[in-house]
């Protein structure tokens, strides 16, 4: 395999301070505000406002990525095709879309089918967005660039959540979802015309779907994409229950919203820290430290209720996703092979949806009747991602 100098594509203006990375980070904190807001209110909305469970948001992520799971891979082909900028404003629309839904659907059922068509447009977004960022980046700080864009990830939602969760309670989610739609829709036209866009390679219109499936076959790959869909079975874990936990501990929607904010800011500035370090000592092993924290730290959670000892034990969890997103990504981009890495950041985007999808089904299963398991659930999936990633080697990348 190729070094990760030479593994892709040199761009001349491959700078974190480029035009072409501060855009990205300005309209990716844009869309970010808009859409990961709706993800944490999601579970008390279907719970709140359409009268439905654990389960129902449960089936929800599972028809959102379900589809994602199975056909995010292929979002590296319009990737390939049309680049990542226009596949990353494509990605940003269908959102938008999906959301717009919230604010007109009497029940569950409408949401559920336009859920499908969400997911894509979420694999879409995710896959071409990474894949710009590391497109644009120096090789040698892809570990500092991801970290940005977590960071940016991070702190963009955490004013979103506090502005759109007092707006909830306010008024309630029908002009919240309102106003992140229109949000997520500037966002999408701003990655259309604002961003500039990456030349797409010669063979980009000779790419094959068996291409893809071989990069599949890569052992460095499989153990990033199973640790992906390991760290994202506690993602979904949080993400269905930590909301209604925090609500029924005695918060409100802006309560919700400050606990998005707090811990958002205070895990995404320390994983620029984080990040950078890494390049430096090796990615490896910050992620192994992040996936050990984020064990534990879930398996605790999952058996407390005190309110105030929820939004502490956020912290740790908001920190420990935020290196994970910088880390794995990184990682994928030193082992990819040359002019392949929007076929591995579609394949790092279907493991996200995978382990979200397997936490869904558990909710379903476990019901309102033992949410502790799918905490236990993700604890488990930590402790085997621990051991995948001691079988992780990066031959021939500028760190290991």
């Amino acid at each position: 395999m190729r070094s990760a100098v030479t593994s892709q594509a040199a761009d001349p203006a491959a700078r974190l301070g480029s035009r072409r990375f501060v855009t990205l980070i300005a309209i990716m904190g844009l869309g970010v505000a808009g859409w990961l807001p709706v993800v944490n209110f999601l579970s008390l909305f279907v719970r709140d406002d359409l009268g439905r469970g654990v389960a129902g948001a449960g089936v929800l992520l599972v028809a959102m990525h379900g589809a994602r799971a199975v056909l995010g891979i292929f979002a590296s082909v319009p990737i390939a095709r049309f680049g990542s900028q226009r596949t990353y404003a494509l990605g940003l629309a269908g959102l938008a879309v999906l959301v717009a839904v919230m604010i007109v659907t009497p029940d569950l059922g409408l949401f559920i089918v336009a859920a499908p068509f969400g997911g894509l447009a979420l694999g879409l977004h995710w896959s071409a967005s990474q894949t710009y960022a590391m497109q644009v980046a120096p090789a040698a700080r892809r570990g500092l660039a991801s970290s940005l864009v977590s960071f940016t990830v991070g702190v963009a939602p955490g004013v979103g959540g506090l502005a759109l969760g007092v707006l909830a309670n306010a008024f309630g989610f029908r002009i919240f979802a309102l106003v992140a739609a229109l949000i997520i829709g500037a966002a999408a036209l701003a990655a259309l015309t604002l961003l500039p866009a990456v030349p797409v390679a010669p063979r980009a219109g000779e790419v094959k779907i068996r291409e893809l499936l071989q990069l599949t076959r890569v052992p460095a790959i499989q153990i990033l994409a199973f640790i992906r869909a390991c760290t994202t079975v506690t993602y979904g874990a949080f993400i269905i229950l930590a909301g209604p936990k925090l609500v029924d501990a005695g918060g409100d929607l802006t309560a919700v919203g400050w606990l998005v904010f707090l811990s958002a800011v205070g895990g995404a500035s320390a994983q620029v820290a984080v990040g950078a370090l890494s390049d430096r000592w090796g990615r490896r092993g910050a992620l192994a430290v992040a996936l050990a924290v984020g064990a534990v730290n879930t398996a605790v959670y999952g058996q407390i209720d005190a309110f105030g000892a929820l939004l502490a034990l956020w912290v740790p969890y908001a920190f420990t996703q935020s290196v994970f997103q910088g880390l794995i990504v990184a990682l994928a981009a030193d082992v990819t092979p040359h002019g392949r890495l929007g076929q591995a950041m579609a394949i790092d985007s279907t493991a996200y949806s995978i382990g979200v999808a397997l936490a869904a089904l558990l909710a379903i299963a476990a019901g309102d009747a033992a949410p502790a398991l799918l905490f236990w659930a993700g604890a488990a999936a930590g402790v085997a991602s621990l051991v995948a990633i001691s079988r992780l080697r990066v031959r021939g990348a500028i760190q290991s």
